[in-house]
Protein backbone atom coordinates (compact mmCIF):
# COMPACT_ATOMS: atom_id res chain seq x y z
CA UNK A 1 0.00 0.00 0.00
CA UNK A 2 1.18 3.70 -0.98
CA UNK A 3 -0.04 6.39 0.53
CA UNK A 4 -3.33 4.49 0.38
CA UNK A 5 -3.19 3.38 -2.86
CA UNK A 6 -3.24 -0.86 -3.25
CA UNK A 7 -0.67 -2.10 -5.93
CA UNK A 8 -1.23 -5.32 -7.75
CA UNK A 9 1.99 -6.18 -9.12
CA UNK A 10 0.38 -9.81 -10.64
CA UNK A 11 -0.64 -8.32 -13.80
CA UNK A 12 2.74 -5.90 -14.47
CA UNK A 13 5.35 -8.56 -14.39
CA UNK A 14 6.24 -10.07 -17.64
CA UNK A 15 8.78 -12.78 -16.20
CA UNK A 16 9.55 -15.06 -13.33
CA UNK A 17 12.65 -13.96 -11.23
CA UNK A 18 15.52 -16.52 -11.43
CA UNK A 19 18.53 -15.78 -9.50
CA UNK A 20 21.92 -14.24 -11.54
CA UNK A 21 19.68 -14.19 -14.50
CA UNK A 22 19.13 -9.91 -15.70
CA UNK A 23 15.08 -9.00 -15.79
CA UNK A 24 13.26 -7.34 -17.95
CA UNK A 25 10.62 -5.25 -16.45
CA UNK A 26 7.52 -4.73 -18.28
CA UNK A 27 6.82 -0.63 -19.28
CA UNK A 28 3.90 -0.46 -17.00
CA UNK A 29 5.95 -2.05 -14.07
CA UNK A 30 8.98 0.45 -14.67
CA UNK A 31 6.57 3.12 -15.11
CA UNK A 32 5.00 1.99 -11.32
CA UNK A 33 8.47 2.28 -9.58
CA UNK A 34 9.47 5.39 -10.76
CA UNK A 35 5.83 6.90 -9.30
CA UNK A 36 6.28 5.01 -6.40
CA UNK A 37 10.30 6.62 -6.15
CA UNK A 38 9.15 10.11 -6.91
CA UNK A 39 5.78 9.52 -4.44
CA UNK A 40 8.74 8.46 -1.53
CA UNK A 41 11.05 11.08 -2.41
CA UNK A 42 8.65 13.82 -2.38
CA UNK A 43 6.83 12.84 0.71
CA UNK A 44 7.15 15.26 3.74
CA UNK A 45 5.60 13.21 6.27
CA UNK A 46 7.67 10.31 6.90
CA UNK A 47 11.21 9.03 6.18
CA UNK A 48 10.71 5.89 6.42
CA UNK A 49 8.95 3.41 3.64
CA UNK A 50 5.91 2.02 4.79
CA UNK A 51 5.41 -1.74 2.71
CA UNK A 52 1.99 -3.94 3.41
CA UNK A 53 2.05 -7.57 1.89
CA UNK A 54 -0.91 -9.16 2.82
CA UNK A 55 -1.30 -8.91 6.50
CA UNK A 56 2.55 -8.22 7.24
CA UNK A 57 3.97 -4.94 7.66
CA UNK A 58 7.32 -3.30 6.57
CA UNK A 59 9.82 -0.54 6.92
CA UNK A 60 12.30 0.71 4.25
CA UNK A 61 15.06 3.35 4.82
CA UNK A 62 13.83 6.57 2.71
CA UNK A 63 16.97 6.06 0.50
CA UNK A 64 15.07 3.22 -1.14
CA UNK A 65 13.30 5.68 -3.14
CA UNK A 66 16.75 6.25 -4.89
CA UNK A 67 16.77 2.61 -5.73
CA UNK A 68 12.96 2.23 -7.21
CA UNK A 69 13.70 6.01 -9.26
CA UNK A 70 16.96 4.60 -10.69
CA UNK A 71 15.49 0.92 -11.24
CA UNK A 72 12.69 2.54 -13.12
CA UNK A 73 14.44 4.72 -15.32
CA UNK A 74 16.74 1.56 -16.09
CA UNK A 75 14.02 -0.45 -16.82
CA UNK A 76 11.70 2.44 -18.67
CA UNK A 77 15.80 2.81 -20.90
CA UNK A 78 14.99 -1.25 -21.98
CA UNK A 79 18.50 -1.90 -20.23
CA UNK A 80 17.97 -5.33 -18.31
CA UNK A 81 18.37 -5.24 -14.56
CA UNK A 82 20.23 -8.14 -12.76
CA UNK A 83 21.47 -7.81 -8.85
CA UNK A 84 24.56 -9.26 -8.34
CA UNK A 85 26.11 -9.13 -4.89
CA UNK A 86 29.75 -7.49 -4.37
CA UNK A 87 31.35 -10.79 -3.08
CA UNK A 88 30.36 -12.54 -6.16
CA UNK A 89 32.41 -14.20 -8.85
CA UNK A 90 32.59 -13.44 -12.09
CA UNK A 91 34.42 -15.63 -14.58
CA UNK A 92 37.00 -13.28 -17.06
CA UNK A 93 34.32 -13.45 -20.17
CA UNK A 94 31.41 -11.82 -17.57
CA UNK A 95 33.28 -9.26 -16.55
CA UNK A 96 34.01 -8.71 -19.96
CA UNK A 97 30.95 -8.88 -20.83
CA UNK A 98 30.08 -6.28 -18.05
CA UNK A 99 32.91 -3.95 -18.85
CA UNK A 100 32.16 -4.12 -22.71
CA UNK A 101 35.74 -5.40 -23.67
CA UNK A 102 36.88 -8.54 -25.38
CA UNK A 103 37.89 -11.30 -23.25
CA UNK A 104 41.51 -10.80 -24.00
CA UNK A 105 41.71 -6.90 -23.20
CA UNK A 106 39.79 -7.57 -20.04
CA UNK A 107 42.91 -9.70 -18.88
CA UNK A 108 45.58 -7.28 -19.92
CA UNK A 109 43.47 -4.94 -18.07
CA UNK A 110 43.54 -6.78 -14.79
CA UNK A 111 47.07 -7.24 -15.09
CA UNK A 112 47.89 -3.63 -15.75
CA UNK A 113 45.56 -2.28 -12.91
CA UNK A 114 47.10 -5.66 -10.57
CA UNK A 115 43.19 -6.79 -9.74
CA UNK A 116 43.08 -9.14 -7.77
CA UNK A 117 41.64 -12.49 -9.38
CA UNK A 118 41.56 -16.42 -7.96
CA UNK A 119 42.58 -18.94 -10.21
CA UNK A 120 39.63 -22.05 -9.91
CA UNK A 121 42.10 -25.09 -11.99
CA UNK A 122 42.91 -22.81 -14.78
CA UNK A 123 40.03 -20.60 -14.89
CA UNK A 124 40.53 -16.53 -13.44
CA UNK A 125 37.88 -15.63 -11.45
CA UNK A 126 37.06 -12.21 -10.63
CA UNK A 127 35.14 -10.76 -7.27
CA UNK A 128 32.66 -8.27 -9.06
CA UNK A 129 33.70 -5.49 -6.59
CA UNK A 130 36.92 -5.78 -7.67
CA UNK A 131 35.44 -5.41 -11.41
CA UNK A 132 33.38 -2.45 -10.17
CA UNK A 133 36.95 -1.01 -8.80
CA UNK A 134 38.47 -1.57 -12.20
CA UNK A 135 35.84 0.51 -14.31
CA UNK A 136 36.35 2.90 -11.65
CA UNK A 137 40.21 3.33 -12.34
CA UNK A 138 39.16 3.36 -16.26
CA UNK A 139 36.66 6.11 -15.86
CA UNK A 140 39.46 8.06 -13.61
CA UNK A 141 42.05 7.48 -16.23
CA UNK A 142 40.28 8.49 -19.51
CA UNK A 143 38.91 11.48 -17.36
CA UNK A 144 42.00 12.43 -16.80
CA UNK A 145 42.74 12.22 -20.09
CA UNK A 146 40.40 13.89 -21.46
CA UNK A 147 40.89 17.12 -19.25
CA UNK A 148 45.18 16.80 -20.64
CA UNK A 149 43.90 16.99 -24.07
CA UNK A 150 41.37 19.68 -23.23
CA UNK A 151 43.97 21.63 -21.43
CA UNK A 152 46.73 21.11 -24.65
CA UNK A 153 43.78 22.04 -26.63
CA UNK A 154 43.40 25.41 -25.14
CA UNK A 155 47.09 26.26 -24.43
CA UNK A 156 47.12 25.66 -28.55
CA UNK A 157 44.22 28.00 -28.97
CA UNK A 158 42.15 25.32 -29.99
CA UNK A 159 39.23 26.13 -27.63
CA UNK A 160 37.90 28.97 -27.43
CA UNK A 161 35.86 29.91 -24.25
CA UNK A 162 37.45 27.26 -22.19
CA UNK A 163 39.32 27.55 -19.21
CA UNK A 164 40.80 24.79 -17.60
CA UNK A 165 41.62 26.47 -14.75
CA UNK A 166 38.06 27.51 -14.06
CA UNK A 167 36.93 23.91 -14.96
Amino acid sequence: MINGINVDFSNISNNTLTMNQPLKLSPKLAKLLKQIGLAVATSRKSPVIKLEINSLSFQLPSDFAKLLIQLGDKADSGSDIQIISSSQTLTTQQAADYLGYSRPTLIKLLDEYRIPISLVGRHRKIEFSHVMHLENLIKAERQKFLEEMAKEDYELGKLEGFDPVKE
